[in-house]
């Protein structure tokens, strides 16, 4: 999956100038989008995802001061950036476009490079507060999943794969539209075999679907012996040395990765492919954090159910041991065993 295209909205009554502001995108990596009027640009915006609006501000009809207010009322698109293109120089006009939370202004007649120098910034901006809703998002799932698998942790029956599963469904993205989650995740369980299983997770059609890839793949990766390691990688980073075997290894599998985070780790590692957007450090921390609670809630059920076992023997070694001085004692130990075994299940039956 290729990244997303930055998608700009050009809203402008005359046809002319529409041409004038889509011919100074031409050469840019950016789809531009058309609208004459108020009501079509904001219809524009409740169907199709647009990153920045470069609005008119005469226009008949609903003016662009009332377009600008409406984007910024609506929840869903008021983190979108408009830049005001207006004649009106006076100091009132650009005060009535800031209340109506508008973040930039261009004048007439514009420059090219200002109107690129702002159009810049102001995506990276929105870039950034991008990834903070992000960031709030997945954290907000993570903890929610993460009380949900507190409360119903049983140590003793506990699935590490089937918990892994579960986090990587918190993570992927569900539908190819979604841009801030990964298309694949890649997750390698070592302990599966003499060299672990790799496993493909993807969505299909509103269903996460689980397949086993060759297990000569994510050799090339080099997995460190103590702890783990976190990288992120763009698709201007694909061909570095470190990883540019692991992409060509995938690619024979699967479709060519892009935009990738792998967190690697002797006991699980998990590779997110596929993001529709560039991804960063903090998406590298993410996969991190995923690993870590995965590991984290094995060693726990691994400590407690050792504890478990070491009880039960020594139990049963003392009751051996008093068979040995008295096989009437003995026996007396194993029958009031096997009664409390019996009152529990009869406990439990009765809640």
């Amino acid at each position: 999956m290729k990244g997303r295209s930055i998608s700009i909205l050009c809203v402008d009554d005359y046809p002319m100038n529409l041409d004038l502001l889509e011919a100074m995108f031409v050469g840019e990596d950016f789809t531009i989008v058309r609208a004459q009027n108020g009501l079509q640009a904001l219809d524009i915006i409740r169907k199709t995802r647009i990153d920045l609006v470069l609005l008119d501000v005469m226009m008949p009809g609903m003016d662009g001061f009332e377009v600008c207010r409406r984007i910024k009322a609506d929840p869903v698109s008021q983190n979108i950036p408009v830049v005001m293109i207006t004649a009106y120089t006076d100091k009132e006009s650009r005060i009535k476009g800031i209340t109506a939370g508008a973040e930039d202004f261009l004048s007439k007649p514009f420059d090219r490079a200002e109107v690129m120098a702002r159009v810049n910034m102001l995506l990276k901006v929105k870039t950034l507060n991008d990834q903070l809703k992000y960031a709030y998002s997945n954290i907000t799932n993570l903890i929610s999943f993460g009380e949900e698998i507190i409360s119903t942790f049983d140590p003793l029956h506990f699935d590490f794969i089937q918990t892994v599963t579960g986090i990587v469904n918190q993570i992927i993205a569900t539908a190819e539209h979604i841009d801030d989650k990964p298309q694949r995740i890649l997750v390698h369980f070592p302990e599966l075999g003499a060299s672990g299983t790799w496993f493909s997770f993807a969505y299909q059609a509103d269903t996460l679907v689980k397949t086993i890839l060759l297990p000569d793949i994510g050799t090339e990766l080099n997995v460190p012996k103590h702890g783990s390691s976190y990288n992120f990688f763009n698709k201007t980073d694909l061909d570095r040395a470190e990883i540019a075997p692991f992409i060509k290894r995938v690619s024979q599998d699967l479709e060519l990765p892009n935009n990738l985070v792998c967190c690697l780790n002797r006991q699980l590692s998990i590779c997110a492919l596929n993001y529709g957007r560039p991804v960063s450090d903090f998406d590298a921390e993410v996969i991190n954090s995923v690993v870590a609670q995965g590991l984290f809630l094995r060693s726990l059920s691994r400590q407690i159910t050792d504890t478990e076992d070491a009880f039960s023997y020594m139990l049963h070694a003392l009751a051996r041991a008093s068979e040995c001085n008295d096989e009437d004692t003995g026996n007396h130990i194993l029958r009031v065993g096997h009664y409390c075994a019996l009152l529990a299940v009869c406990r439990t039956f009765r809640t």
